[in-house]
């Protein structure tokens, strides 16, 4: 049972309210009103969108501008080093540099691990066997005596030629070891830490490993350092580092 009796306040019951009639104007616009709540009240929900923002990307062929970078002419890697190679142009002396980038810029390389090339570890020294000659021995003198017959020992026509063995041992540690024993170096060493900085094992990466190793005027004043790099072989630049992005 609704209670329609009037409301009451602190000062006494209250005073009902005088009826009066509406218009024609207002009853027309609450029909309106009326009929529009009604036909949208359906029970449906009208569609709703939402933003999403795409993760930035890994990858570019965009070419960062040579005044962007430093120009490194002998350069020796550093762990977050990010580069280019490239020829200057002609003008500019037409030289291969190493143009040293922000990782926020696209670049082809990027350092993740440097490794002091230890002597022990190259390939054990190589020992080398030559032969050498002998010039065959003159033969014995022969002396006749007042009859005509001769006198002294030995045959005729002296010895044969000898062969003599010599060893050299060349310890590739020293000396040059030449590109080959330092790109096999590279191979074997370079995967070990790319999960470390990557994420993921360089075995299911879609990276691919490159390196920095010293030239022979390098090596020859005591350079010893091989740089492990990652690229992208898909596409031509990298875009922001790749340390920890798990590809």
């Amino acid at each position: 049972m609704t209670d329609h009796r009037p409301p009451t306040t602190a000062a006494g019951p209250a005073r009902r309210a005088r009826r009066t009639r509406p218009s024609t104007a207002a009853l027309a616009a609450a029909l309106l009103a009326l009929a529009a709540g009604c036909s949208g009240d359906d029970g449906s929900t009208a569609p709703t969108t939402t933003a999403t923002t795409e993760p930035p990307p890994t990858t570019t062929t965009t070419e960062a501008a040579v005044d962007a970078g430093e120009r490194i002419y002998v350069y020796e890697p550093s762990v977050g080093d990010c580069f280019d190679r490239r020829t200057l142009e002609q003008e500019e002396g037409g030289e291969r540099i190493v143009l040293l980038l922000d990782c926020e810029l696209p670049h082809q390389f990027e350092v993740y691990a440097v490794v002091e090339i230890d002597s022990a570890a190259l390939p054990p020294p190589t020992t080398v066997t030559t032969s050498t000659t002998a010039p065959p021995a003159p033969a014995p003198s022969t002396t006749l005596d007042p009859e005509g017959n001769p006198v002294g020992s030995g045959e005729p026509g002296g010895t044969a030629p000898t062969t003599l063995p010599t060893t050299t041992t060349v310890a590739p540690s020293d000396l040059w070891p030449g590109q080959d024993v330092l790109e096999r170096f590279a191979r074997q060493t370079c995967p070990g830490p790319f999960d470390a900085w990557v994420g993921t094992p360089y075995e299911l990466s879609t990276l691919e490993i490159a390196w920095v190793l010293p030239e022979e005027s390098a090596w020859n004043n005591g350079e010893r350092t091989l740089g492990c790099t990652v690229y992208d072989p898909a596409v031509e630049r990298l875009a922001g580092s790749q340390a920890g992005s798990g590809r």
